[in-house]
């Protein structure tokens, strides 16, 4: 069965990016979920790699499990400032986010480097994902802020718990980076560039 947005329209694959008009926001490190798609108006899906897993525009009968829904494979630290976005997002990152001063300043510059102003970073994740965490995402923006090692500058939001019962979870499946196994999502916050 078809996936449908949060308005009840049916998703649909960007095939010009990054110069799709309207696409505002773009989901990076994606894999086969199709988050962004789901919950943000006209976004594009991007990863590194393609999941071992039939596109859903080549499948008639398509679902949330069995196909990807990538609308293209780029590097996120490559993208080049053809434009900006309104939002990006980060589903559990591996391997890119917050993890440490060095992998929090990189993502951060070219988060802001892709962002309009007041253009926002929205991170889900699980609390035990480094790459994810809010503590870490807060002691490292302070550390880069205090050591003047940014060329933006950001606010970062209050913790959000996502419970049991909150839509991201209630209605939707993540994936780990295997794209082979599930995994449960249990915090959400936003870094916003104010500058």
């Amino acid at each position: 069965m078809p996936i449908l947005d949060q308005t009840g329209t049916e998703i649909v694959h960007y095939t010009n990016f990054p110069d799709d008009d309207g696409v505002n926001n773009i989901e990076v490190g994606a894999g086969r979920n199709c988050f962004g798609k789901k919950y943000f108006n006209q976004c594009y899906l991007t990863d590194l790699s393609t999941p071992n897993y039939p596109h859903f525009s080549q499948n008639d009968n398509y679902d949330e499990i069995n196909s990807h829904f990538l609308d293209e494979i780029v590097d996120f630290y490559n993208l080049t400032p053809v434009r900006t976005y309104n939002r990006i997002i980060f589903c559990n990152p591996v391997g890119f986010g917050f993890q440490g001063k060095e992998n929090a300043k990189k993502i951060l510059n070219k988060a802001g480097e892709l962002l309009n102003l007041d253009g926002e970073i929205l991170v889900v994740g699980n609390s035990t994902n480094g790459w994810a965490k809010y503590d870490s995402a807060t002691k490292w923006l302070g550390r880069l802020v205090q050591d003047g090692l940014l060329d933006y500058n950001f606010q970062i939001s209050a913790l959000s718990p996502l419970t049991e019962n909150h839509i991201y979870r209630t209605d939707h499946m993540f994936w780990k980076m295997t794209v082979d196994e599930p995994t449960i999502v249990n915090q959400m916050f936003t870094i916003t560039k104010i500058a």
